[in-house]
């Protein structure tokens, strides 16, 4: 996925945002961007609804050391008492992602991924509620995390 340019919605390119979900942007609620102190959240919501019920992906980003920075770093861990542990840990970055769907792991009936990845004293925490079926939000979260560090003007955004 290219870097955060183009029209960007809640720190991340909205085709990229578009081609990871399968689904067109309606609104937005809220933003990520430069500057900006303690937690900061966004809302991507669909045109069409009937697959989602809510928004369509949720973004946040957290001082690593606030109470959700704290509880994603166990997460990603694995140490994170009634959490599972992760089904990828990434190689090139400080963070891990979750698959969510049918497939029995979790109760939704949609294909979505949840990830936290660490940039500088920052979490960034994805939720995609959807993914088409031939992507893989395992993929698609880390490109976009990376997005989203730079355009908070985090120093490494890699």
């Amino acid at each position: 996925m290219p870097s955060a340019s183009g029209d960007l919605v809640c720190g991340m390119n909205a085709v990229d945002v578009e081609t990871a979900t399968g689904q067109k942007i309606d609104h937005v609620v809220g933003d990520i961007g430069p500057g900006a102190t303690g937690t900061q959240e966004c809302e991507i919501w669909p045109v069409h609804t009937m697959l989602v019920d809510g928004a369509m992906f949720y973004v946040t980003l957290a001082p690593a050391d606030s109470p959700d920075g704290i509880e994603e770093r166990a997460k990603v861990d694995g140490m994170a008492p009634g959490t599972r542990k992760p089904d990828v840990s990434y190689e090139d970055a400080d963070g891990a992602v979750w698959r969510t769907g049918p497939d029995g792991k979790g109760k939704r009936t949609t294909r979505g991924a949840l990830s936290a990845v660490f940039e500088d004293d920052h979490v960034i925490k994805l939720l995609s509620s959807i993914n088409p079926e031939e992507r893989d939000g395992a993929v698609d979260l880390l490109p976009l995390s990376q997005q989203v560090a730079r355009s908070a003007g985090l120093t490494t955004g890699s």
